[in-house]
């Protein structure tokens, strides 16, 4: 089982995957009422419009970071292989993570973001195309 996870999740061996490391994480909690987990990928801070979660923003934020919001839920890791990059989350309803990562390490353009559940299930995924030139 690659990372104690299912091959479902991570098919390929684990020498394969590149470990993405946040430069900066931060977790939230909230009283909304939804409970399933989100995932949404910024590439610009001016994707940002919500002035709740502008407030939330890493301060370190430049070009040439991704930042990764998990509503209702904590990742856990996240690998990178090829067009794919995958992430094991934990549903927790009204908690929010930010993670913000370096795009030095993807040498795809296109890229599929998939969130599962430690038992294997999708719980979200997102496309995104990079500008890595």
């Amino acid at each position: 089982m690659p990372f104690g996870h299912s091959y479902k999740i991570f098919p390929y061996p684990p020498v394969e995957y590149i470990p993405l490391h946040p430069k900066s994480e931060q977790i939230f909690y909230s009283a909304l009422l939804e409970t399933e987990l989100i995932l949404t990928i910024f590439l610009d801070l001016h994707e940002v419009k919500d002035p709740w979660l502008q407030k939330k923003l890493p301060r370190n934020w430049e070009s040439k970071k991704i930042l990764i919001l998990i509503k209702n839920g904590c990742l856990q890791n996240l690998y990178y292989r090829g067009n794919q990059v995958t992430g094991v989350a934990r549903q927790i309803p009204g908690t929010h993570m930010l993670w913000l990562i370096e795009n030095k390490y993807f040498y795809k353009e296109d890229l599929r973001f998939s969130i599962f559940s430690s038992q294997g299930n999708l719980l979200d995924e997102k496309r995104i195309k990079l500008n890595i030139h």
